[in-house]
């Protein structure tokens, strides 16, 4: 499979989306995502709420503490009933 992860750098006061698209072999023709859900770890990121398109998925993300790496995850449910489960690396730094 080849879904993407990612890595991001953000400063404690930036406010931003990140996300994830999938396609290819992870999206077969005529499947689409159906709902995303998530969390953070450790405390301390504040995620905005998860949303979708038919391909990608996505969360606003604000706050954190310099110096702290904070894994986002992602849970996106397809229209054929798939679940993937992918992370993003959040490192806040100064």
């Amino acid at each position: 499979m080849s879904r993407p992860q990612g890595t991001i750098q953000k400063r404690p006061a930036e406010s931003y989306p990140i996300g994830l698209r999938y396609w290819g072999a992870d999206l077969p023709t005529g499947v689409t995502i159906a709902s995303v859900t998530g969390s953070v770890a450790p405390l301390g990121l504040t995620l905005g709420g998860f949303s979708h398109s038919t391909t990608e998925a996505y969360v606003n993300v604000s706050g954190g503490t310099a110096g702290v790496d904070y894994v986002v995850t992602f849970q996106v449910s397809l229209t054929d009933g798939t679940i993937y489960v992918d992370d993003f690396l959040v490192k806040v730094r100064d």
